[in-house]
């Protein structure tokens, strides 16, 4: 979990990018290393879950046997994701333009 926290932290990520300026603005040592620590547990908290019900929802259909709706979730969970950044890049270029 903790490898799961730390590699999350050093991927270039504008959630990432958000934090590291966060923890610099702090100008305490302390609360910067504090901002991070809760920005790496709470992330690899959401990431823990999200693929722990991905994983229940896989098996529960390889157990029917319909490997189909595997690709299936893949395919839906792709799709979300990328609907998602889409959104998000709309949402925050929108300033930009105006």
């Amino acid at each position: 979990m903790f490898s799961l926290g730390f590699v999350n932290m050093i991927i270039p990520c504008p959630t990432a990018g958000v934090m590291y300026t966060y923890a610099l603005v702090a100008k305490s040592i302390p609360v910067g290393t504090a901002i991070f620590l809760a920005y790496a547990l709470s992330t690899s908290l959401v990431l823990l879950i999200i693929t722990y019900f991905l994983g229940k929802a896989t098996l529960f259909f390889k157990k029917l046997g319909q490997e189909k709706y595997e690709v299936l979730i893949t395919q839906i969970s792709g799709a979300l994701i990328a609907l998602f950044g889409v959104y998000m890049v709309i949402v925050e270029s929108r300033p930009l333009f105006q």
